[in-house]
C-alpha cells in the first residue's frame, strides 16, 4: 500500500492515518514499541505449545503491560501463509465476559491449549470453542470448562 492510499483509507474510515498504518502491521517510531518475550508457538492444528523460546519480538507499546506473544509455526503446512505471524494476547487468566465473542488462546480443562473463537456455552460456567478455523473444517467444542483464557489483542503478520 502506498502512503497516499493509506491516507485515503483513513479519510474514508474517518480514523487517524497512524491507525490505518498500525493495523497494516507497521510499527511506527512515534507510536513507540516495546519488546515482548515469545512464550510459545501455535502449530497448523491451532494447538498452543507453551515454553519460553529465546525469541523476542517488538509490538506496540500500548498493549497491556503483561501481554504475551506467541509465534505461528506453520511453514510445512497448507497454512504456510501464516508462518511467522505473532499473536499478542492478554495475560492468561480466568474466563471473563470480555473474552466472549473473541479470538483467544485458551486452555480447556483436561485438554490441550489451543487458539479458538470463544462463544457462550450452553451450560453455566462453560464456553463453546471453535478451533481449527485456520486449518480447514471447524471443530466445535461445546460446553467446555476453561482453566484459563488469554484474548488476542493484536496480530502482527510476518515482516
Amino acid at each position: 500500500m502506498q502512503l497516499e492510499e493509506a491516507r485515503q483509507f483513513a479519510d474514508v474510515l474517518d480514523v487517524p492515518l497512524i491507525e490505518v498504518l498500525r493495523h497494516a502491521g507497521i510499527a511506527l517510531p512515534e507510536e513507540g514499541v516495546r519488546t515482548y518475550d515469545v512464550i510459545g508457538t501455535i502449530d497448523s492444528h491451532c494447538e498452543l505449545h507453551l515454553g519460553k523460546t529465546k525469541d523476542t519480538v517488538t509490538g506496540p507499546s500500548d498493549l497491556p503491560s503483561d501481554a504475551i506473544a506467541v509465534r505461528c509455526t506453520m511453514a510445512r503446512s497448507e497454512l504456510a501463509l501464516f508462518d511467522g505471524w505473532i499473536l499478542f494476547a492478554e495475560k492468561p487468566g480466568p474466563l471473563s465476559p470480555s473474552a466472549i465473542g473473541r479470538f483467544a488462546l485458551v486452555s480447556p480443562h483436561k485438554g490441550k491449549p489451543v487458539c479458538a473463537f470463544v462463544s457462550r456455552g450452553y451450560k453455566p460456567g462453560t464456553v463453546n470453542l471453535m478451533s481449527g478455523f485456520l486449518s480447514g473444517p471447524f471443530r466445535p467444542h461445546e460446553n467446555t470448562v476453561l482453566d484459563w483464557v488469554a484474548p488476542v489483542v493484536w496480530v502482527r503478520p510476518q515482516q
